[in-house]
């Protein structure tokens, strides 16, 4: 059965800013604030303003198609008059908005791009769910298809050669394709590792981890713990490390001292053989964020440290969020700040304004 089609959001109840400020398109205009909340207190609605964050790891495309139509409506139906601040805080939007080092990252970039494009390879049958390009049911060419990441990386693609979003009506058909019983991670990670012998960009990105880690070390072993005595610049976590590169039995002994061995590609690719796998479940139980950013999540949550998800990832949103109310003349929340004193002041209040965090899920 076809998709249905997303809802369109009223642009009579919402302002969209990036870093907290309007302006230029995909950005709400300055003179919207005055435009909404005029046309807001001409209503008079019986129970005031609702101001309503969307916040969180949702998109601004998300926010638009699937919270402020519906919650329009709710809000509208309770004798409200709903205002929507549509943060560009999705997680694709937060990396690329606040230029984070993770984003930069080598390593981080070539799992991105190899965790792609294996969930694509096993997850894209005929009629399935369509994940990679526009209207694209694979990934085609795969050095193209690494290529465009590359372009999104570096700014020169306006999105990511996976699509960000899976519409709630294709998630049940969705949830039929991600279905990791019908893998095993034995042979996917031996296809893995035969199809790295033509994707040299992704070698060397390991190797140079590898490499750092041996130079900084006393002799070839890796000591676990925050202080491994690794380059800086090596960003994955001692557990990611210890899986891919430790030699042997008791890998699973993440913090004792081991003798790192050459680098096992077959234990590389188990490693993104895994991430795979998380992404899939993910989707089987429908506790995803769409595939681009559900991969990214899941590349964040093997390979990288917690403190870097953290500061990178949550930090950035709320300094995002927090611009929004800085005194200036072109940010989002104290110019609605400034109209709704300015209202007061000219004896046009609104009988109450309610606040609106961590929005309830959409039944």
């Amino acid at each position: 059965m076809p998709a249905q089609q997303p809802q369109l959001a009223n642009p009579d109840h919402y302002l969209i800013s990036a870093s907290g400020r309007l302006g230029s398109p995909p950005r709400s205009p300055v003179s919207k604030v005055d435009r909404i909340l005029e046309h807001a207190i001409q209503q008079n609605p019986a129970n005031g303003l609702v101001i309503h964050f969307h916040g969180g790891l949702v998109s601004r495309d998300d926010a638009l198609q699937h919270i402020v139509p519906p919650l329009t409506t709710r809000y509208t139906q309770a004798g409200a008059y709903p205002l929507f601040f549509i943060w560009e805080s999705g997680l694709a939007q937060t990396f690329w908005n606040n230029k984070q080092q993770i984003l930069r990252d080598p390593a981080f970039r070539e799992l991105v791009k190899k965790v792609s494009e294996w969930v694509a390879r096993r997850t894209l049958p005929a009629g399935g769910a369509i994940m990679f390009g526009a209207g694209q049911q694979g990934i085609g060419d795969a050095a193209s298809f690494r290529l465009q990441f590359d372009q999104w990386f570096e700014g020169r693609r306006e999105t990511p050669p996976v699509e960000e979003y899976i519409d709630p009506a294709e998630i049940q058909e969705a949830r039929v394709l991600f279905d990791e019983d019908q893998l095993n991670l034995e042979a996917l990670a031996r296809e893995i590792e035969a199809g790295l012998e033509d994707d040299p960009a992704f070698r060397t990105a390991i190797e140079d981890v590898f490499n750092s880690v041996v130079s900084q070390q006393d002799g070839p072993t890796l000591m676990g713990g925050e202080d491994a005595g690794r380059a800086p610049t090596v960003n994955l976590s001692d557990a990611a490390l210890v899986e891919m590169f430790l030699q042997g039995p008791g890998a699973g002994a993440a913090y004792q001292p081991m003798r790192l061995g050459p680098v096992s590609w077959l234990r590389v690719a188990y490693f993104v053989g895994r991430i795979v796998f998380a992404v899939i479940a993910r989707f089987r139980n429908g506790r995803h964020h769409g595939p681009y950013c559900t991969i990214v999540e899941e590349v964040l949550r093997h390979a990288f440290m917690a403190d870097l998800i953290g500061a990178t990832i949550w930090n950035a949103m709320k300094n995002d969020t927090a611009e929004s109310f800085q005194p200036d003349s072109d940010t989002c929340g104290w110019l609605v700040l400034q109209k709704l004193k300015a209202l007061e002041d000219a004896g046009r209040r609104f009988t109450k304004i309610t606040l609106v965090g961590h929005p309830p899920q959409s039944q």
